[in-house]
């Protein structure tokens, strides 16, 4: 049991049968896991008497003391101040368990990234029916298409001739159609988060020591708004204990208002909040996240995509009868499904994982209402205690120890500074400083201090925040339990290192594609009927090299059309001639009548 010393004399309590009344499985549990106060802090108390307003003082006794995040403050009744009770006396422990900062949400929606498929087809004719402007031009996709997919048509004209045969018109066009899904079917929910309200919560146990084990009688969680003013509130059940709380001041750390996103995991579940570029709901950033959205009725859409589209989406022709094209969105966090390397980006990190002050960052319910950032540090608080009872409070404490550390002092990847420390066999305050290894006796340190919050030692990774050191050097550090001796002091060279810097680079590329139309690019009865005019000839030179190419186009087709006249004249129509001669096939029918 504490002790108002600094050394405790704390033994581990023995197991007992609990009584039969008790389910079998609680009492298995209880067997295993008895109650067990936490950690008892060293507490400055500054005791008081507060005045009544006729000028006499009141008898009850206040005590103000400190407490930060994760500490305990345990106190007992003094017995000697008044000997006449007969009461047990009992252990009372009062916790700072965590800060919890509530945001209000004011604005939601839902979002996914968008895997992209594009599909164009390129006519080399204008006057073709296949690609048109009034079908592709601000078009909506021909057709029903699922809930999880948005379909947006584009067209271009004035393409590249390349691959198409003089005089088919010289107005190459190139239709596309472009089909946005929900990439891995992961959806996020957007969220606007206003400024926070801060709560402390405290945990307060009362536990008794009988037949060698801890027994807990009382225990209460106390959530109190940290608004400047102070807060009053009883801890035990029969209120005898009160308690005034009055912070010292806002936490610096706070999240700032603006859009974050958490992804959405069904059943009502989420992950944690992340910060990254993102668009309001009024928005329509195509460089940011969040241009890709669901309706309430589930169905996914571009926003504001019918009017823009035609402006984020950029495509040319490579070889038009070919169907080889080039295709591009200007518009990041998007996946090209055809080609995935052509587009680049990075989800951003967790907040719990980029600020080290955050243990966790999450939506409160599927009510989506309220995010809660849990602190993993954060301002002392200033409380005070009032006894009705007619004994004094006695504060105790246990004494702190450390066997052995291991450290590394990193900066990680997000630029924070930290010391990451493994303890063995700790307990309690450990006061620790970092000194430069080769300047040891030197009077400058950088001090810090850990808190290991179990009664009994264990081992535990830790981290404290520290000033930077250069990367891939070796610098002294040093732990003491509090209130010991500087001959219990254990001292570790420790290296430093440095994480690559985080990189989130958009890199978004031209992909090269082939269209699928075997109908285009076809000769039909109008397109010979037209080709055959010398009039639409003309109609595709548009530079001297062009008149020449045609000149030699026109050259080679009448060569080719005299060689088919002569073949035509001296043999296929003689040998025609005799094949249809009733009489005498495949000879002469205009030999001269033999004289009877």
């Amino acid at each position: 049991m504490p002790s108002s010393s600094s050394a405790s004399s704390s033994s581990l309590p023995i197991p007992i049968p609990v009584p039969l009344n008790l389910p079998l499985k609680l009492q298995a549990l209880n067997d295993l896991f008895p109650p067990m106060p936490p950690h008892c802090s060293k507490a400055v108390v500054t005791p008081s008497h507060p005045s009544s307003l006729s000028g006499s003082n009141a008898k009850n006794l206040r005590n103000r003391l400190n407490i930060g995040v994760g500490q305990t403050v345990c106190f007992k009744t003094d017995e000697t101040s008044n000997p006449s009770t007969n009461a047990s006396t009992q252990l009372h422990t009062l916790t700072l368990s965590r800060l919890e900062q509530y945001h209000s949400i004011t604005q939601r929606y839902r979002f996914a990234i968008p895997e992209v498929e594009t599909k164009c087809i390129c006519e080399c004719s204008a006057k073709t029916a296949i690609c048109q402007a009034e079908d592709y031009s601000y078009g909506r996709c021909s057709g029903s298409n699922p809930s999880n997919t948005a379909c947006h048509r584009t067209f271009f004209s004035d393409q590249p001739a390349t691959g198409c045969p003089t005089g088919s018109g010289g107005e190459p066009r190139l239709c596309c159609e472009l089909k946005f899904r929900p990439y891995e079917n992961r959806t996020f929910t957007a969220l606007r988060l206003e400024a926070p309200t801060t709560f402390a919560v405290l945990r307060y146990s009362a536990f008794s020591w009988e037949n060698g084990r801890w027994n807990e009688e009382d225990k209460r969680t106390i959530r109190i708004y940290l608004d400047g003013s102070t807060q009053n509130q009883f801890l035990d059940a029969q209120k005898n204990l009160e308690l005034s709380i009055n912070s010292m001041g806002k936490s610096s750390n706070q999240l700032a208002p603006g859009m974050y996103f958490v992804e959405n995991f069904g059943h009502g579940s989420y992950g944690e909040l992340i910060q990254q570029s993102l668009n309001e709901v009024t928005d329509h950033n195509f460089e940011r996240l969040g241009w890709f959205r669901q309706d309430s009725n589930g169905q996914f859409f571009v926003h504001n995509g019918y009017v823009m589209m035609d402006k984020i989406h950029r495509a040319k022709t490579e070889n038009c009868m070919d169907q080889k094209f080039q295709s591009i969105l200007d518009a990041n966090f998007y996946i090209n499904k055809l080609s995935n390397e052509s587009t680049k980006f990075q989800i951003a990190e967790s907040l719990n994982r980029t600020f080290r002050w955050i243990k966790s960052a999450r939506v409160v319910d599927s009510e989506e209402r309220h995010a809660i950032v849990t602190e993993n540090e954060g301002t002392n608080l200033e409380i005070t205690l009032t006894s009705n009872l007619i004994e004094k409070l006695l504060f105790v404490h246990n004494a702190s120890q450390i066997q052995d550390f291991t450290a590394t002092i990193i900066v990680d990847r997000f630029s924070n500074s930290v010391l990451n420390i493994t303890v063995f066999n700790a307990t309690g305050i450990l006061n620790g400083y970092v000194k430069q290894i080769i300047d040891y006796k030197s009077e400058h340190i950088d001090s810090f201090t850990l808190y290991v919050p179990e009664s009994t030692p264990v081992t535990r990774q830790l981290y404290a925040r520290i000033k930077p050191y250069p990367s891939n050097t070796v610098q002294m550090v040093c732990l003491r339990p509090d209130d010991s001796p500087t001959t219990s002091e254990v001292c570790r060279p420790v290296e430093s290192i440095q994480d690559e810097l985080a990189k989130n680079e958009i890199d978004n590329r031209w992909s090269d594609e082939i269209g699928k139309c075997p109908e285009c690019n076809h000769v039909s009865m109008d397109g010979l009927m037209k080709y055959l005019n010398p009039m639409s000839w003309a109609s595709g030179v548009s530079s001297i090299s062009d008149f020449f190419m045609l000149l030699a186009d026109i050259v080679v087709y009448f060569s080719v059309a005299v060689a088919i006249y002569v073949i035509f004249t001296k043999c296929l129509y003689p040998i025609m001639r005799c094949c249809i001669c009733p009489t005498m096939p495949c000879m002469p029918c205009f030999s001269k009548n033999t004289k009877k």
